[in-house]
């Protein structure tokens, strides 16, 4: 896990926003449906980026940021959010909403208020980071009306929140205004030649979880736990575009990451009424930041 990852501790409906914005307590950012990354600067060379476990990513075309600092942010790339603004600004970005080093100094003690001050001044003092790093936008009014298109929701934090503390922060809440999951490909079922019944998606779920006779796609040990490999859900209606990829294409996209959008998890993983997240030209958009070993489901025993 990297060690500088903090994210929501609770989660709420988008009923609920009405009521938090009234109390005047809370600020929100947009949430975008990408993922965490920590951004460290090097001085004039590439930045060193990292996930939320800790993984090293590749993110070609970022300013460099001076020795010294590290920021923490949000990238979508391999989202449909992320390359809709990939194709419009013609580089990848990162929406950044927090510096937590500055010149070598820690400012993680320091409260919100003044870290984004610092942030502010690190935007203003090197215009060339404006060009793939966006400052997430804050609102204080508005919150279920006030984000972007392709946003999947918001992040409240307390308008007197104070030092950065890593792991989940309980006083931070994530509302999500559509329900998405990341799911492994692994095999496709057949209606007609060169037609597709349904896309088997799934994820690791815990060996001992995994019912007689289910079909197993692998098996590892990840996190110290025996886990196993298996389909969750099957995502029918394909469009024909779509549908061709798959079978002609098949071979590129088994094992990949991918997005999917539905009503809800059932609690062994499955999406209900899953629906297939496409791109340009109605292709599958692979999470090019994630790993199938991070597609875990901790399923509740029956």
């Amino acid at each position: 896990m990297n060690e500088l990852y903090q994210g929501c501790g609770r989660r709420i409906t988008p009923d609920e926003l009405p009521a938090m914005e009234r109390s005047g307590k809370w600020i929100a950012e947009p949430k975008y449906d990408g993922n965490w990354v920590s951004v460290r600067g090097t001085g004039n060379g590439s930045p060193k980026v990292a996930n939320r476990p800790g993984r090293s990513l590749r993110i070609g075309g970022l300013a460099p940021l001076p020795v010294g600092t590290v920021v923490a942010g949000e990238w979508a790339g391999g989202t449909q959010a992320g390359e809709t603004r990939r194709l419009a600004v013609g580089h990848e970005s990162v929406d950044v909403f927090d510096l937590l080093f500055a010149d070598g100094q820690d400012l993680r003690s320091e409260s919100r208020a003044t870290r984004q001050a610092a942030l502010d001044v690190l935007f203003s003092g090197h215009p060339a980071i404006q060009k793939t790093y966006r400052r997430s936008p804050v609102f204080t009014e508005r919150f279920a009306e006030r984000f972007e298109e392709q946003t999947e929701g918001l992040v409240l934090k307390p308008v007197d929140d104070g030092a950065y503390r890593t792991g989940d922060n309980p006083r931070w809440v994530k509302c999500k205004f559509t329900d998405t999951t990341d799911y492994v490909v692994l095999d496709w079922l057949a209606s007609t030649k060169r037609r597709v019944k349904s896309l088997v998606v799934g994820g690791w779920v815990p060996s001992r979880q995994v019912a007689t006779g289910e079909k197993v796609y692998e098996r590892a040990t990840i996190g110290g736990s025996r886990m196993a490999l298996v389909g969750l859900s099957n995502i029918g209606s394909l469009n024909l575009a779509t549908q061709e990829h798959i079978v002609m294409r098949f071979g590129r996209l088994r094992g990949r990451v991918i997005e999917v959008s539905g009503y809800g998890q059932f609690d062994s993983g499955s999406t209900r009424n899953p629906s297939l997240v496409v791109g340009a030209n109605d292709l599958p958009v692979v999470r090019r930041n994630k790993t199938p070993r991070e597609c875990l489901f901790r399923a509740k025993a029956q």
